[in-house]
């Protein structure tokens, strides 16, 4: 399950992209974030897994607090950027 609850986050005090954000997901369900280029999808996404962090509120997944980055969510946490890193390997060098 997600929790997440007023939820503030922005890109520097002028660029505020959520502000008391509420929301919640239960498990079982199948969810869409849809929204123009620039909304805020993906920073939504890495405030859920704790790779950027609010400047109020919390995003909480599984009852554990996402910014506080626990070993134990972080185990079961999986997050693929829309851009990967690939090194320039072949296939037999990897």
């Amino acid at each position: 399950m997600i929790n997440i609850s007023n939820l503030t986050f922005g890109y520097g005090r002028k660029k505020i992209l959520f502000q008391n954000l509420n929301l919640q997901m239960q498990e079982g369900h199948i969810y869409g974030l849809l929204g123009k280029n620039g909304a805020g999808k993906s920073t939504l996404l890495k405030n859920i897994a704790g790779l950027v962090f609010p400047q109020h509120g919390t995003c909480e997944v599984n009852g554990f607090n996402a910014a506080k980055r626990l070993p134990a969510f972080l185990q079961n946490l999986f997050f693929i950027p829309e851009e990967v890193y690939m090194p320039a390997l072949t296939a037999k060098q990897f």
